[in-house]
């Protein structure tokens, strides 16, 4: 835990809050922030608050009371107290905890923290990155205190940052589960992506570039294009291989090289089945002659208009 020792060493904490009242959009604003090392037994509430109140307990452990139900909380793990809901929470008079929080509210808060973990009911879960990583962004907010719009936009970029992080430290299940786009926009950001590397990328970096599993993509691209992920690829390819032959005086090599092949080999096999003809003879065809591969039915913007 070197990161925590940073924050935490020869018993120094940062136990300063800083509250922020003005708001510069309703969908998402941060009230308040800060770092601190309870005292042995130290109580807040209960008492019900507005806003989302969300901790990452950095050491030692204590309690969380929501409605009467209390839980244990240790190092490691993330308690969130919700309005509407009386919560009370207390460290151990053993081992008391440090612990870093930022309250957030607006139109979007109750999304980003389901999407974080905490759906209805769920106050307590474990934090599957290094707590640290948390102290370090709400360190930076008590870095830039002063009220101003820059740094008004600032805090917000980084309350922004904070819920990624929250999202990202789920577990890899959850995370799995974190399909919030539309299924057509997962097809068109790996539309837009496979146009621009076709010549070099691999299937799987499609879906690893818009962070969601290889099936999953293959099966809503198919759906939607008519054809794999794969095959598009081979589909620019050969276009563009075409319209080499036809546009410039490169050689059937070089073109093979440009547009993804290691050989000509292997160029001119995928060539040949979908003109059917070498690349060489596609070249001397009169233009009234030539093929022309048509684009998959779903296909959302021409190529030559992206």
């Amino acid at each position: 835990m070197a990161k925590m020792q940073f924050f935490f060493k020869a018993g120094q904490y940062r136990l300063f809050e800083l509250t922020y009242r003005n708001r510069q959009t309703e969908s998402l604003y941060l009230m308040s922030c800060g770092i601190e090392k309870c005292r042995p037994g130290y109580s807040f509430g209960p008492v019900s608050r507005p806003g989302y109140h969300f901790h990452v307990v950095m050491s030692g452990e204590g309690f969380l009371e929501v409605n009467g139900a209390a839980r244990p909380v240790h190092e490691g793990q993330i308690f969130v107290a919700k309005p509407g809901e009386m919560t009370r929470y207390w460290a151990s008079r053993d081992d008391p905890w440090a612990y870093c929080w930022i309250t957030f509210a607006g139109e979007k808060a109750p999304y980003y923290l389901e999407q974080a973990g905490f759906p209805g009911g769920t106050n307590i879960r474990d934090c599957n990155t290094d707590p640290a990583d948390f102290c370090s962004l709400v360190s930076d907010l008590l870095d830039k205190t002063e009220l101003n719009l820059t740094h008004d936009l600032w805090r917000l970029g980084v309350l922004y940052q904070f819920l990624g992080l929250a999202i990202h430290s789920g577990s890899r299940e959850e995370r799995s589960l974190h399909r919030e786009y539309d299924p057509n926009d997962y097809v068109q950001h790996g539309l837009n992506y496979i146009r621009h590397n076709y010549a070099s990328m691999k299937v799987g970096e499609v879906a690893a570039s818009i962070g969601i599993d290889r099936s999953y993509f293959t099966k809503l691209f198919t759906q939607k294009m008519g054809v794999s992920p794969k095959d598009y690829m081979i589909l620019l390819r050969m276009r563009e291989g075409a319209k080499l032959l036809t546009e410039t005086s490169l050689s059937v090599e070089t073109i093979a090289g440009m547009v993804g092949y290691n050989s000509i080999q292997a160029f001119t096999h995928s060539f040949t089945k979908h003109y059917h003809c070498s690349p060489g003879a596609y070249r001397r065809q009169p233009e009234e002659e030539r093929i022309h591969l048509e684009c998959p039915e779903g296909e959302l913007l021409p190529l030559d208009e992206y």
